[in-house]
């Protein structure tokens, strides 16, 4: 059981840098014309994963897997 839990945290740290890396940031502007659209495109997705996660609160110890599964579901969306 110990184990379990030990994974479920660090797969809830890794969906958390993996947020930081994929949402931050977004000020520098590149020298092509499209580059500021898909940076636009990406911030705007990444505010609404942002407000969907928040959404689901903070699990307890024994809804950590539910938690984390469904927070993969809005990152892959």
């Amino acid at each position: 059981m110990k184990a379990r839990s030990t994974l479920s945290l660090v797969l809830f740290a890794l969906v958390g840098v993996a947020l930081l890396a994929g949402c931050g940031g977004g000020g520098s502007t590149g020298s092509g014309g499209s580059s500021g659209g898909f940076a636009a495109t990406a911030e705007a997705a990444c505010a609404k994963a942002d407000k969907q996660i928040a959404a689901l609160g903070t699990p307890q110890q024994a809804d950590v897997l539910e938690y984390m599964e469904r927070t993969e579901a809005v990152i892959e969306e």
